[in-house]
């Protein structure tokens, strides 16, 4: 989300630092050759290795698909150049041969360097870095709303057991709103729904649930018109399982994660504790964490305030019964004594599943040194391995030169001591 946003932010903040109960390393930073602005959170390959994209840098600076091993030791698999997408900004998904699967926000077809920005790519590329293919490109049509297949891929791919892909675009359809899609490894689309007023499109990424259903929200639609969580089946029938109402203070939802307990997690971007629906602010507050089970009921557990974190980004990770591990793109425990939200670089935080959040580690220093920390600034998505050891991204941060002072992103890595488990 922060491909256009960073590019607006300036503040001043010293290295961030790990609190006592967890170990935290910077294991790699981008220098724009390599890469530049991850927008997404890593995938743990079948070999170990971790994978990811940059939103921009790489041989033409439209992004790049990397590999990294655990140690720290990167490899640039593909450089984007427009015509065959650009700007990565979703998780990887890897398919049962090994296969990786992602998309561009922009580029392919329509594309014209001095006019158009493209429709968007579905694309695979093996571990190595061979083979790369663009598997489906979204062409619209010849107005802007891509009335074909939509255009604008957003929040990531779910591969299911029978080798199909389903994934969701921000625009284009039979009302220029959005899409719901299918693709199989042999590129054959089809489009499950465009999204309307009746059929309201998700505001994150379909997840896969134990059960062989696809699970998601929306933000509008249901009973209340204020979204609702859906099921959807293979054959396409989608069931609302609950409607959120205006008090469940939901506006931007984060991919949900099945827990252990068979129950749903997720978090929101903002509402909360300072939502104020009376005035109509419906972008206010630092953000939520919620359970919702399969049957329709839901909870909200939790209000992020600031000082625990604000704005929640990307899937949470369960790393045992009961306890999530997430980031936050803003907040500081030092929030408003000497920084300002918007002068605040992100966290990471745990919390369990009765909504006690505690701040791990904290993207921000004492106001006044150079910016940004080393460590990083404005983290995605987490990822964990099969050792307990988590992982992420940050959009900025890392090594600073002469001609970019923000940095262009970090990669790092974190275990947890056992007294914060």
């Amino acid at each position: 989300m922060f491909c256009l946003l960073i590019w607006l932010i300036a503040v001043s903040c010293s290295p961030g630092r790990a609190q006592s109960n967890i170990s935290f390393s910077t294991i790699f930073s981008f220098d724009g050759t390599n890469g530049a602005r991850p927008a997404a959170g890593l995938t743990l390959g079948t070999d170990g290795n971790l994978y990811g994209t940059t939103c921009g840098g790489g041989s033409y600076e439209k992004g790049t698909i990397f590999k990294i091993t655990p140690a720290g030791k990167l490899t640039t698999l593909f450089s984007f150049s427009g015509t065959d997408g650009y700007t990565p900004d979703c998780v990887l998904v890897q398919g049962r041969d090994g296969t990786l699967y992602g998309t561009t926000r922009n580029g392919g077809n329509r594309y014209d360097s001095s006019h158009q920005n493209g429709c968007g790519t579905i694309f695979h590329i093996s571990t190595d870095g061979t083979g790369f293919k663009n598997l489906y490109l979204f062409n619209g049509k010849e107005d802007f709303y891509g009335v074909h297949n939509g255009f604008m891929p957003i929040h990531g791919l779910t591969l299911t057991a029978d080798g199909s892909i389903y994934g969701i675009t921000a625009f284009g359809g039979a009302t220029g709103e959005g899409t719901l899609f299918r693709v199989n490894t042999n590129g054959d689309f089809k489009t499950i729904f465009s999204v309307s007023v009746k059929t309201p499109g998700p505001d994150s990424g379909l997840i896969l649930g134990r059960d062989g259903n696809m699970y998601g929200t929306t933000i509008m639609g249901g009973e209340y018109k204020s979204g609702m969580f859906f099921r959807l089946t293979s054959d396409g029938t989608i069931s609302n399982l609950t409607s959120f109402s205006h008090t469940d203070l939901f506006v931007k939802h984060n991919n949900l994660v099945e827990s252990v307990d068979g129950a749903f997690y997720g978090t929101t971007e903002t509402g909360g504790e300072f939502h104020n629906v009376e005035a109509g602010m419906r972008g206010t507050g630092d953000g939520t964490f919620f359970k919702v089970t399969a049957s329709g009921k839901f909870k909200l557990l939790a209000s992020f305030n600031g000082r625990n974190g604000s704005h929640p980004e990307g899937a949470l990770v369960e790393y045992s019964g009961g306890s999530f591990y997430g980031v936050t793109t803003f907040g500081s425990p030092t929030l408003g004594t000497i920084q300002r939200k918007w002068e605040t670089l992100g966290t990471i935080f745990k919390v369990t599943s009765d909504g006690t959040i505690t701040t791990l580690f904290s993207f921000n220093g004492q106001k006044g040194g150079g910016f940004p920390t080393p460590s990083g600034a404005y983290p995605n998505q987490l990822v964990q391995d099969n050792k307990g050891t988590f992982y992420g991204t940050t959009a900025l941060g890392g090594t600073i030169s002469s001609h970019n002072i923000n940095g262009y992103g970090t990669i790092f890595r974190f275990s947890i001591n056992s007294k914060a488990r």
